[in-house]
């Protein structure tokens, strides 16, 4: 079971953290979306965007925001709600539900479990947006015609607490890197 966490490591401003509205298929922490558009379905929105999957000509030209652990432990993906405490391998935001985003901008530190990616990274690995997915690829390189970039700093254990006691899960303090473009 993968337990996915992520979260912004040092005090952010209230600009940084932001809403999307969640497309089919739901979202989990750690999931990276493009953010640039205004969710129109909600009446006098003018601050949760439509979470897109990011492409190659998107991930180019648009920065990402990374979905981030919190707010989502009021309902399980059957629809229950959860008794007792969290479960980090079971929580994700539905379909139409409200997700917070971290827009990763320019030296921004997040925490992001090895869970979230689709193999460990390493510290001095590059973390970036794949074509067509919303989990984020690892490389020794930075890939051209990508605009967000972060890169390993250092590995951290987060402390799952609740029902799996003092056990842990790997992930990494991330950096975003200046804009790639």
């Amino acid at each position: 079971m993968s337990n996915r966490v992520c979260y912004p490591m040092t005090d952010v401003p209230e600009h940084l953290v932001g809403t999307v509205t969640v497309p089919e298929g739901g979202l989990k922490a750690g999931d990276v979306v493009v953010v640039n558009t205004i969710d129109n379905t909600i009446v006098d929105n003018f601050t949760q965007y439509l979470a897109t999957q990011p492409t190659s000509e998107l991930l180019a030209t648009e920065a990402l925001g990374i979905v981030i652990s919190g707010g989502n432990f009021e309902e399980l993906a059957d629809g229950r709600l959860p008794n007792g405490q969290p479960d980090y391998t079971q929580y994700e935001y539905l379909e139409g539900r409200t997700a917070p985003v971290l827009f990763l901008e320019p030296r921004v530190i997040f925490y992001l479990s090895d869970d979230c990616l689709e193999a460990p990274a390493t510290v001095g690995d590059y973390l970036y947006g794949a074509d067509g997915t919303n989990t984020l690829a690892s490389g020794t390189e930075i890939p051209s015609g990508i605009l967000t970039v972060a890169q390993v700093q250092a590995k951290h254990n987060f402390r799952l607490g609740g029902i799996f006691g003092g056990e842990f899960t790997t992930g990494n303090v991330c950096r975003v890197l200046p804009y790639n473009g």
